[in-house]
């Protein structure tokens, strides 16, 4: 019955006075982590200083790695805060996500290319495009656009990048000959931070 509904949901009903307390404890939670004291969370630092004003302008690329399916998106700002988001969705073999990283990377690099190309962008314009990276596997972070890969989950066991520089594998796959695009990696998040920027 719906009264026997509503007194079940009485269970996991909270105050505004618990919701406080739950919101501080975590706050006190995460805090120890990142200070790398005793904590009930794993913490690691984004290097994100700020979160976006609506005064950015231009057009941006990401690339969103967290599965066998992937996007590359394409965003363009305009000042007071207006987007358009457009995207292409990739499928990662086997193969690829259990092989030498170098393909892995480059075949990255070869879809950046294809979805510029895709959207009607110039691959190689004068002024690069830039392109922000949503890596969803742990790394230890050094700054905004620069972080080691801790170990791969999710069923990936590439070779060769386990403690390697993500952002300089991507980089560097992006420079390859049979890539040729003009891109510059110029931040990395995982999907958490990534999805708190975008709240």
């Amino acid at each position: 019955t719906s009264e026997g509904v509503a007194n079940h949901l009485e269970d996991f009903a909270f105050s505004p006075d618990q919701c406080r307390a739950l919101a501080a404890g975590m706050r006190v939670t995460m805090e120890a982590g990142l200070k790398g004291e005793p904590s009930d969370l794993r913490m690691l630092p984004s290097y994100v200083t700020h979160m976006p004003d609506g005064s950015e302008s231009g057009v941006f690329y990401a690339l969103d790695l967290g599965g066998t399916n992937f996007r590359v998106i394409r965003v363009s700002l305009t000042s007071g805060g207006k987007s358009e988001v457009q995207f292409k969705k990739f499928a990662l073999t086997k193969e690829l996500v259990t092989g030498e990283g170098e393909a892995l990377f480059l075949f990255l690099a070869k879809c950046i290319r294809d979805t510029i190309v895709h959207m009607g962008d110039e691959p190689s314009p004068p002024d690069p495009h830039r392109l922000g990276f949503t890596f969803s596997f742990p790394c230890i972070q050094t700054a905004v656009n620069k972080g080691s890969l801790v170990w791969w989950t999710k069923g990936f066991t590439c070779s060769g990048v386990e403690g390697q520089e993500v952002v300089a594998l991507l980089q560097r796959a992006l420079e390859h000959p049979e890539v040729g695009v003009s891109v510059v990696v110029e931040a990395l998040v995982n999907d958490t931070v990534g999805t708190l920027m975008a709240a």
